[in-house]
């Protein structure tokens, strides 16, 4: 788990926000983060400027991709949150 929290410090150097939901992700077989997709606008923007157009379709598959799959893992990057339910224990010792 060092490489997670190294991972963390240094998005939190950068100014990188991050907000998102905790899920159970399939792909790493634990409950993990599921951050927000952000496409840099400005970047792709000035792209399409200086290619004069061409960079326009790359853009919009980008922007196909976040609306289709909006939230990602943070560690891995898969797309499919799954929700559970955490168990209480063994039957017999929830106190009930």
């Amino acid at each position: 788990m060092e490489g997670t929290e190294g991972n963390a410090g240094k998005s939190e150097e950068l100014g990188a926000e991050r907000t998102g939901f905790t899920a159970h992700c399939a792909h790493c077989r634990a409950e993990r983060l599921f951050v927000h997709v952000r496409v840099a606008v400005w970047r792709h923007a000035l792209l399409a400027v200086l290619t004069g157009g061409l960079w326009l379709m790359v853009w919009a598959a980008l922007m196909m991709g976040k609306w289709m799959r909006p939230w990602r893992c943070a560690v891995c990057g898969w797309h499919k949150a799954e929700f559970r339910k955490k168990s209480a224990g063994p039957i017999g010792q929830d106190g009930g």
